[in-house]
């Protein structure tokens, strides 16, 4: 059996390297994997992998995933044992006195929204984040622990800045429509289906493609989730309300780090079983986490929820809906819901979590989890007296709560009514994905004015393999042409694992030169980063380029392995696109374009080191199962025109009033002593008039008869 574990936050399906074994070739060079584990790397575990793929169901006889996707891409999953080690370094802030801390209380989150009826948790919880990332950084509690943010406050959120979720969502699966990467990205499977660009969920890394891209995010006032767009006599259906505005319309944030935590849970997937497997708690992963809550503000949680989407039926084995506490002690997990988390108490009674299954966790201790289920002030403010009137009716019983409970989600308040929030246990065996994110609020002028890339796809989905080289030398380099006089001031690095060094060069190129480094050396720096994700490094000598100068930023990416120091082959991978299924990617297609010059990377060819074009690994034996792009590179520069700022309203929007096929539902048992007495009274009328236009019948025959006897006499 094959058994890929995680460890930490990396993406990596199998320790492939650069290296003279395998059958195909960048020059003499293939991507060589041993994955059926032999010692030996060849076309048979490229065949072999190509199967298991192709063979993989996502969510295998788990629940249903409406709005968080799940792959094996989305982890560290390497064969037989954890590749990377846990971050270190990042634990800068002491919070060892800080039993709670509730970033509600301080103003630094908005209010709870509703999703329904897409599987947009994701897109909901990535807004969230970085909403709470601005206003953090706004009210100065960035990196300070805050003493007013010790007691709890559910009710002192802040208004003053509402991001659009549809158009983050809908985005997530346009592909680039124009230029050199013109057909990358995500798209709908089955673009016919109704609501596509909403129907298939997504992943906590989708919004590192968006966010790190500067598409977006725009103000809910541009773009808000609801109304219903109308096309033309269709039946209605989700849309953008002004696309072509949008395509002019600047960002509101630039998001410049986008940071993977280590995870409290540890696991691994199972691939004859195909299931992702708990191997035990993360010592050490908590106190990161409040670390950088208390840094950033709220962050990314993807678990698995006892629903996934407001409308299903829960599953009150591991979540208690006394209390809105969950305690999932599964063996077997599944990812299918995102949500942020915004505050802690190390004190939260174990006792509380006891559910269905009649399990606790071992300790005390939760998170504090607002969702994107709505609460009920929203059902208030969406469904007026419809939803007033069915409160009234049920709320008094156990039973009739737990049907209100899309309507009414969440930690009840003083007067019962349910906030939104919720509890989920540090020991909780399906905390997947954790992510921060920091950003440049476009309130205050953005730092950068224009952004060179060409990596548009999603770093850790649809089946990438993080490329670690058997050596130290390997460099991934991207060419850029200056599109005006400008001043070149940062480049991006994704660091594909914890604990990443980085050396980055930068050269202007003079002729068609293949080799990157053969020009004017411009500027050189070094970086380390203690967690998986996107980061950007400030050059400490910013570059002068002009209008038409090609420049190469060179990058090394490093990390420390038993000992040795390997670098990483750096660059878009997806899942080839003839082997895309529904059932293992979903609903969604994933492409990734290459073209000759864009990307160069420094490899060994068996004999010596040398710089290839990037594109022609798409001609090697792994080429045959993934489709190569592009390195993960970005370059960021000023200029003495500064990109205008957003002119959108960007405050709250409040709740948009809407009907709701299911609270009709709950409408209709509402009403049901009324609709049975209507029916009754109903019946007996009609047995009435039934009875009476006999007992009519009956007079008019014997009057006819009487007249018929008396004529004949």
């Amino acid at each position: 059996m094959k058994v890929f574990k995680t460890a930490a936050a990396a993406v990596i399906i199998a320790a492939a390297t650069i290296s003279a074994n395998a059958e195909s070739t960048i020059g003499n060079a293939g991507i060589a994997v041993d994955f059926n584990n032999d010692g030996t790397a060849d076309a048979k575990d490229w065949n072999d992998l190509k199967t298991w793929f192709t063979n993989y169901k996502m969510q295998e006889d788990k629940i249903v995933n409406y709005g968080n996707q799940e792959a094996p891409a989305s982890f560290n999953l390497v064969i037989d044992k954890a590749y990377g080690t846990d971050a270190e370094g990042s634990n800068d802030i002491d919070i060892s006195s800080v039993s709670q801390y509730y970033l509600p209380t301080i103003g630094d989150t908005t209010p709870v929204k509703d999703q329904d009826p897409f599987g947009t948790c994701w897109a909901f919880g990535s807004i969230s984040t970085l909403e709470s990332n601005i206003l953090h950084k706004r009210h100065g509690n960035s990196g300070v622990i805050n003493p007013d943010a010790f007691e709890m406050n559910l009710n002192n959120v802040s208004t003053e800045i509402d991001l659009s979720e549809l158009y983050h969502a809908y985005m997530s699966m346009e592909q680039v429509s124009e230029g050199s990467q013109k057909g990358e990205g995500t798209a709908p499977l089955d673009p016919s289906k109704e609501n596509a660009n909403l129907a298939a969920g997504g992943f906590g890394s989708t919004s590192q493609v968006l966010f790190t891209g500067w598409t977006g995010p725009l103000a809910e006032s541009q773009e808000p989730y609801f109304p219903i767009v109308n096309t033309g006599g269709k039946k209605d259906v989700y849309g953008l309300k002004n696309p072509d505005l949008d395509k002019t319309s600047p960002a509101l944030a630039h998001v410049q780090e986008f940071i993977y935590l280590d995870t409290p849970a540890i696991y691994h997937i199972d691939t004859d079983k195909k299931k992702y497997i708990y191997d035990g708690f993360r010592e050490g992963a908590v106190d990161s986490v409040k670390q950088a809550m208390i840094k950033y503000g709220a962050l990314m949680l993807s678990y698995q929820a006892d629903t996934s989407m407001p409308g299903d039926k829960g599953n009150s084995d591991y979540m208690n809906y006394e209390y809105f506490c969950q305690f999932d002690s599964s063996e077997e997990i599944a990812m299918n819901h995102m949500v942020t988390i915004v505050g802690w108490n190390d004190d939260y009674p174990r006792e509380n979590f006891e559910s269905g299954k009649g399990i606790m966790p071992k300790n005390n201790g939760a998170f504090l989890i607002k969702n994107s289920w709505g609460n009920y002030q929203t059902s208030v403010e969406r469904y007026g007296d419809k939803f007033t009137d069915a409160y009234n009716v049920f709320s008094s019983s156990p039973e009739g709560r737990l049907m209100l409970m899309n309507f009414n989600y969440g930690i009840p308040d003083e007067e019962g009514h349910g906030t939104g929030y919720a509890w989920i246990s540090y020991e909780d065996h399906s905390l997947f994905n954790i992510i921060a994110v920091d950003a440049d609020d476009a309130a205050d002028g953005f730092d950068y004015d224009h952004l060179y890339q060409y990596d548009f796809s999603n770093p850790t989905s649809f089946y990438p393999i993080s490329l670690p080289t058997d050596n130290a030398d390997t460099l991934n380099a991207n060419v850029f042409t200056s599109e005006r006089n400008e001043t070149l001031a940062a480049v991006s690095v994704y660091a594909p694992e914890n604990n990443v060094n980085a050396e980055i060069k930068v050269y202007r190129l003079s002729g068609n030169s293949t080799d990157p480094t053969e020009g004017e050396l411009l500027a050189e720096t070094t970086a380390s980063f203690s967690n998986r994700g996107f980061h950007t490094v400030a050059l400490e000598s910013p570059v002068a380029l002009s209008q038409g100068d090609r420049f190469a930023v060179v990058e090394s990416i490093t990390t420390e392995k038993d000992g040795k120091t390997i670098s990483w082959l750096n660059i878009e991978q997806t899942l080839k696109p003839e082997l895309q299924t529904v059932d293992n990617i979903n609903e969604e297609h994933a492409a990734v374009v290459s073209n000759p010059g864009e990307t160069l990377v420094y490899v060994n060819d068996g004999k010596e080191m040398v710089w290839s074009d990037a594109a022609k690994l798409n001609n090697t034996e792994a080429g045959k199962v993934m489709a190569f792009g592009n390195a993960y590179i970005k370059a960021y520069t000023v200029t003495e025109e500064k990109t205008p700022l957003p002119t959108a309203d960007s405050t709250y929007q409040g709740v948009y009033e809407r009907g709701s096929s299911a609270l009709d539902t709950v409408l209709l048992f509402t009403n049901l002593p009324k609709i049975i007495i209507g029916v009754v009274v109903a019946g007996i009328l009609i047995i009435a008039l039934i009875i009476f236009l006999i007992i009519r019948a009956i007079r008019k025959k014997r009057r006819k008869k009487a007249e018929a006897e008396k004529a004949a006499e």
